[in-house]
């Protein structure tokens, strides 16, 4: 006879996608099972729609009803947003599994007015429901849009609550806000999961459609923007005595998602736990190594600054004598020549470099959307004017038409129908993802004695582009150790075969594990 399990889970219309999804899962590691979705409708989180959430002064405000039906055999498991739940679980209940996670990183969508409010420096309101959000957003915004008005954009962050449906339709003007000191909102900051996992569903994705044309998106970096921890990933819960359900639950564990997210949970309980804290806490996979960048933004509840990043490697120890520092040889060793070529057509354009994006030389339009490196070039194509929609936050390209760049969500075209503008003798190293690669400039080496003598000293190099270690690669002693940060660089040092490469999310990061 074939097995039947209840999942408990809140009626909302992503909670409903999200056990859908997890049903989905179980099938197909168990074709005969029977699943049951038992939606319950009481949620303390749901019924109450106005009021802020970190004022409703109840733990587990969108779970409690849920855990309460597992604790009472109700149901035989839950599915939980993971970052709603609480540090501290009822009774014998636990997260079993944790399936693999979307991506973790808060998204704004804009009105298509947008750019227009910001020429006449009108006010930007955003709508956002945590107080992570209210203190993260503003300082990061005020660089990351584009800088077209006579003074730097000026941004309020207003509460809302609801679903993602509800929350788009009230920043379309289709919904009443239940904002108070304001009758219009310019954008709203969610998790980009909720929208992304609506999408995907069957259900709602028609809908989603609807609601998301005409809309502005952004996608907020984690090094500036971290998420809630956990955010992006599911629970799935039931009690500890459960034997008969651990190993079909343990069959779509994602042992890495686990881990991550443990990591960025117990920066939550060091901080005495609760979900409402104005910080955020992302661990990042540094690009083609294993290790992981934890990233601390924000505030902790007594109105500390708690912002650092955690370097989690095996790197400690390291000694940095006699270091060549390839940032500080940056302007001795090249220049920039700007050479002519074709007009950039097509939707998607990826900056590598901000000095790619020449404002005599090249001129992209309103509607193609740009994604860069990371966050210094952002801001730099935001103060040239540019909406910049997302980036790979230092890690690698690679790595971001690997996962943000597929998601189905944003619309975005194909590689072959990207265009990278970078510099010429970059061009053979995008060969292999298949994109239209621009050259819109070009290094012209420059002598530099003072840089080759002190180079010949070293015992550590910090090389800050691949095009450096080319050029002066053959002056570099046979046991020095290499360094560089991650994304193409240490993709292209890889590959040259170099036995003692160290990739850092920065040399200061590395100064610090070294001491």
């Amino acid at each position: 006879m074939a097995k039947t399990i209840k999942i408990g889970t809140r009626t909302s219309a992503l909670a409903m996608a999200q056990t859908r999804e997890v049903a989905s899962l179980l099938k197909s590691k168990n074709p005969t099972l029977n699943i049951e979705i038992v939606g319950v409708k009481n949620v303390t989180g749901d019924v109450d729609k106005k009021t802020p959430l970190q004022a409703l002064g109840t733990i587990g405000v969108f779970t409690k009803e849920i855990d309460e039906m597992v604790l009472n055999g109700d149901v035989d498991i839950a599915v939980h947003s993971l970052k709603d739940i609480g540090t501290q679980r009822p009774g014998t209940l636990q997260t079993i599994a944790i399936p693999e996670r979307v991506q973790p990183h808060d998204c704004i969508l804009f009105n298509d007015d947008i750019l227009d409010k910001i020429k006449h420096d009108e006010e930007i309101i955003i709508g956002a429901s945590s107080p992570r959000r209210i203190e993260l957003v503003p300082p990061f915004l005020e660089k990351a849009l584009p800088q077209l008005g006579t003074k730097k954009p000026k941004i309020k962050v207003v509460p809302i609550r609801g679903n993602v449906p509800s929350r788009i339709e009230k920043l379309k003007g289709q919904r009443e806000l239940n904002v108070t000191d304001v009758d219009h909102l310019d954008g709203i900051c969610i998790a980009f999961a909720g929208v992304s996992r609506l999408f995907n569903d069957e259900n709602s994705r028609d809908e989603m459609q609807t609601l998301l044309k005409g809309l502005r998106w952004m996608i907020l970096p984690l090094s500036q923007c971290p998420g809630a921890p956990g955010q992006g990933a599911l629970a799935i819960e039931a009690l500890e005595g459960r034997d008969d359900l651990r190993d079909l639950l343990l069959s779509i564990n994602k042992r890495a998602v686990q881990k991550d997210v443990l990591l960025e949970r117990n920066i939550l309980i060091e901080h005495g736990g609760g979900c409402h804290q104005a910080f955020g806490v992302t661990a990042i996979k540094m690009g083609i190594t294993d290790d992981r960048l934890l990233v601390i933004k924000g505030k902790d509840k007594q109105g500390n600054d708690i912002s650092e990043n955690r370097w989690l490697s095996h790197c400690e120890g390291i000694s940095l004598d006699k270091l060549w520092n390839g940032h500080d040889w940056r302007n001795d060793l090249f220049e920039t020549d700007y050479i002519e070529h074709p007009p950039i057509k097509g939707d998607a354009v990826f900056v590598s470099n901000a000095r790619a994006l020449d404002d005599g030389n090249t001129n992209l339009d309103d509607h193609q959307r740009i994604w860069t490196a990371g966050v210094k070039s952002w801001y730099k194509l935001a103060a040239k004017g540019y909406w910049v929609e997302g980036c790979a936050d230092s890690i690698g390209y690679d790595l971001l038409i690997r996962t943000l760049l597929n998601e189905p969500v944003l619309g975005l075209p194909t590689c072959d129908a990207w265009n990278v503008l970078t510099h010429a003798d970059a061009c053979e190293h995008w060969e292999h993802t298949n994109n239209n690669v621009i050259s819109t400039y070009k290094l012209q080496e420059k002598d530099c004695q003072k840089a080759i003598d002190s180079l010949k000293q070293a015992e550590n190099i910090f090389w800050s582009s691949y095009s450096q270690y080319q050029a002066l690669k053959e002056f570099a002693p046979a046991n020095a150790t290499h360094i560089c940060g991650p994304g193409k660089t240490a993709e292209l040092l890889r590959k040259e075969g170099l036995k003692n490469l160290v990739i850092t999310p920065s040399l200061e990061m590395l100064k610090e594990i070294s001491k």
